[in-house]
């Protein structure tokens, strides 16, 4: 009974002296060191009214209470922080080991030119070879070099080859259709069927040429990414902004001893970690999608013949040229929401 007593007073003991004021203020309107603003008048005449004094500084002055209270804080949060440290540790091993090997596959299959270790960053300001779309470029890939021998560069060389298979294969079809188209205006000799085939023979005018082309747009709104990203990476890199520290930081921190400051930094780092696997996967699909879009692209021609011919729309080239641009520029978008967030909060960040 009496523990229980004892522990309910102590309870509202604490309590109370949360509301209590702890902290001292005394404003200073002389000098930011001073405790006390005292004023020496050895003359009543000197005496005078010069107007309110503008503070300089303030000085806080803690009570012995507040001091405890914080200490004994202290020391909890490293108590607590050092016993469920044996908990925390394997959650950073696992996110640390993650990162390595996401670093390491990028670097294997970039021929060492990823940066390491790969962050949210590289990925998004195309400074990852192997994540850069733009197939069109045979000397360079994520700002880096490529030689004749690497993975990047055989991958290219392979999209090449299949989308001029592919080309040739549709000029040939084209081909067999404009005969087909001439020998049916030949044969006809009524003037709806020959409107008709006219009619026709403009919409195979309009493949062939979108077959010659088409490669352009592609490599026109490829230029307009690249043109984009250059000048949003300058933004990044004029205010320091870069995402690496941060890792850094988030990584150290997680092994710290207190327990408020190790584990919350635990959560982001495994936060930064999973997000960055998450990229991963998006811009893998996003490689895979641009070079499937890029080796049909002569089937699209194709399709727009048939479009016109169904209903006179071409819904197949409006679709695949919204698909170009999209998978295109998504990395544009990614870009400028990372820009706004990190330039416009760019400080040291700890926890």
């Amino acid at each position: 009974m009496f523990k229980k007593k004892t522990i309910i007073v102590t309870l509202i003991i604490v309590i109370l002296a949360n509301f209590l004021p702890l902290n001292v203020c005394l404003a200073n309107n002389t000098q930011p060191d001073s405790t006390v603003n005292t004023v020496a008048a050895t003359d009543t005449n000197d005496m005078f009214y010069s107007g309110m004094g503008e503070p300089i500084g303030f000085l806080e002055r803690e009570s012995w209470f507040g001091n405890l209270i914080k200490t004994l804080q202290g020391i909890f949060d490293y108590i607590t922080g050092a016993i469920t440290m044996v908990l925390r540790i394997p959650f950073v091993g696992f996110a640390t080991w993650t990162e390595k090997l996401i670093s390491g596959t990028l670097q294997a299959v970039s021929d060492g030119e990823s940066p390491s270790p790969v962050t949210i960053e590289d990925i998004v300001f195309n400074r990852v070879p192997i994540f850069d779309v733009n197939v069109f470029r045979f000397d360079m890939a994520g700002g880096q070099s490529i030689n004749s021998n690497s993975i990047v560069y055989l991958l290219r060389q392979n999209v090449a080859e299949w989308y001029v298979a592919i080309r040739n294969l549709v000029l040939v079809i084209l081909l067999v259709i404009l005969v087909y188209l001439g020998l049916r205006m030949a044969i006809t000799s009524i003037a709806e069927e020959k409107a008709k085939y006219k009619q026709m023979l403009v919409d195979w005018f309009v493949s062939f040429v979108i077959v010659l082309f088409l490669h352009f747009f592609i490599i026109l709104v490829l230029r307009l990414n690249d043109t984009l990203i250059i000048t949003l990476g300058k933004l990044v890199n004029a205010n320091n902004s870069s995402i690496a520290s941060f890792y850094t930081q988030m990584r150290e921190q997680a092994h710290s001893v207190s327990f408020n400051t190790g584990w919350l930094a635990t959560f982001v780092y495994l936060a930064l970690v999973i997000t960055l696997a998450k990229y991963i996967w998006k811009y893998a699909n996003r490689l895979l999608s641009m070079y499937i879009l890029i080796i049909f692209t002569p089937v699209v021609a194709v399709s727009y013949a048939l479009d016109k011919i169904k209903d006179n729309r071409s819904q197949a080239l409006g679709k695949w040229m919204k698909e170009i641009a999209y998978t295109v520029l998504i990395q544009s978008v990614h870009a400028l929401i990372y820009v706004v967030f990190m330039v416009r909060n760019n400080r040291k960040y700890t926890i």
